[in-house]
């Protein structure tokens, strides 16, 4: 049975400032996810409202300050409201805070399926059904899905993401990072058919009965890990690329969080797509300029001189690709030379964002050892916001400007 009905009334906040009826607080894939999640309340006859039934907490778990967000966020809840609490994101399939008030309801990243019981809903509107492009407007109650879009990824790049239609391919990632506690939220790999895609894909375009698009449309796959998009289902990121080109010619790729390995398992395939620019925008974490640190954080599964070759290649071919990147500093062990090494690689990038390690409980690399003091971490995090400020390619983000928004 359903614990909330149509008609009932939410609030969506990410911190307990609660600035805003509509907020975000996690990476633009779960982002995106969430927005399927608030276009199937509004389809299905909930509504906004600021004194609402119950309220809805947008959560991240990358670090421990938007962990720790999450948590007061909660509590401050439950002091300030006796209304009924959806946890969603990441961060409910983590860590689950203790419901001593038995009012908090949760989904993750690895049971957003679970939204079909929590709701009430029509069959034929169920969440499996619900698709988000930027001509998909939601106008109820004032809000517009395309600049919810636009906000939730101002901060991250300067890539025009708007522009794009966005299609999930498959939540869950194959890898197993030192750092991350994502994969115990959202699990292995599990992907959509291709079938399904290509349907999203012609309906988001609105290309029926063989009509052919009269300019050029982006397509951005979104997924965990869409390097393994298919390993569950007998096929691969390449097949998935082709089935989509082939609906019609004015179709380009953008793909979010590529897994560096994936430029070297699919080298040939990618190249031609960049040189044919099909693929016009590249999203691969390298997350150091360091082949140690790329270790000890589990992911050599390629080197950082390798993937750059194979980047800077891109760039000859196609000099127009646009690609981004996420580095992360301060991690255990790191020296200032290999923070150095970062700093210039990251370069190459049309676009970065640093982070700062965050020593996140429950993960392999809390083990490690040489973590750096926080004197270490200050200057460090100081020397990258100047190197960003000078380079202007580049955003940062650390913990402590996370925490901020939980006092």
């Amino acid at each position: 049975m359903s614990r909330f009905t149509r008609g009932s009334t939410f609030k969506i906040i990410s911190d307990i400032q609660e600035q805003s009826d509509v907020e975000f607080n996690g990476c633009g894939l779960s982002n995106l996810v969430f927005l399927r999640w608030v276009k199937f309340l509004f389809l299905n006859g909930y509504h906004v409202n600021s004194n609402p039934d119950f309220y809805i907490i947008s959560s991240c778990s990358v670090t421990k300050g938007t962990m720790l967000l999450a948590e007061r966020t909660v509590a401050h809840l439950y002091k300030t409201t006796d209304k009924k609490i959806v946890l969603y994101g990441c961060f409910a399939g983590v860590k689950l805070p203790v419901d001593t008030h038995n009012r908090l309801h949760f989904v993750s990243g690895r049971t957003f399926e679970d939204a079909n019981d929590l709701f009430e809903h029509d069959a034929e509107l169920c969440i499996e059904n619900i698709t988000i492009g930027v001509d998909d407007e939601i106008l109820y109650e004032g809000v517009d899905s395309s600049a919810l879009i636009e906000r939730k990824n101002a901060n991250y790049q300067q890539f025009n993401v708007t522009e794009n239609h966005q299609v999930l391919v498959s939540r869950g990632c194959n890898y197993k990072c030192t750092y991350c506690n994502i994969k115990a939220s959202i699990g292995s790999p599990k992907s959509l058919s291709i079938d399904a895609i290509v349907s999203t894909v012609k309906k988001l375009l609105n290309i029926t009965n063989g009509e052919k698009l009269e300019t050029e449309k982006t397509i951005y796959l979104t997924s965990d890990d869409p390097g393994s998009y298919g390993t569950d289902i007998g096929t691969n990121i390449t097949e998935l690329i082709d089935s989509i080109i082939a609906v019609d010619p004015s179709i380009t790729i953008a793909i979010f969080n590529l897994h560096p390995k994936t430029l070297l398992t699919y080298e040939e395939k990618f190249y031609h797509y960049v040189a044919n620019k099909k693929i016009i925008y590249l999203m691969v974490p390298l997350q150091t300029g360091s082949d140690r640190i790329l270790k000890l954080m589990g992911r050599g599964q390629i080197s950082v001189n390798k993937a750059v070759k194979i980047l800077e290649s891109y760039k000859r071919i196609n000099p127009g690709i646009w690609l981004y990147t996420h580095m992360m500093f301060s991690f255990p062990s790191e020296t200032k030379e290999e923070l150095v090494k970062t700093l210039m690689v990251s370069t190459l990038f049309d676009d970065t964002l640093f982070t700062e390690y965050s020593n996140v409980s429950n993960v392999p690399s809390t083990k490690l050892k040489g973590h750096l003091d926080e004197k270490t971490r200050k200057v460090r995090l100081d020397l990258v916001k100047l190197f960003s400020k000078i380079n202007k390619h580049s955003t940062v983000e650390s913990d402590f400007d996370v925490i901020k928004r939980s006092i």
